[in-house]
């Protein structure tokens, strides 16, 4: 985590528990998706809502 500009992760709930988990050091920016988290590993629905959201996280930018 120290070396990332970015971190993305899929539900707000996902951000939350690095933070606990991780609160001793400096976090770098957080951005969640909003993907629900129920997907199987790899599914082609999953890889592009993930696709689309992290292509519209970097525009953002």
């Amino acid at each position: 985590m120290h070396w990332a500009d970015l971190v993305l992760v899929m539900e707000g709930e996902q951000r939350s528990k690095i933070r606990k988990v991780y609160a001793h050091l400096d976090l770098p920016e957080m951005g969640v998706l909003h993907i629900p988290d129920d997907y199987e590993y790899m599914d082609p629905e999953l890889v592009e809502l993930l696709e689309e959201g992290i292509e519209a996280c970097m525009a953002s930018d």
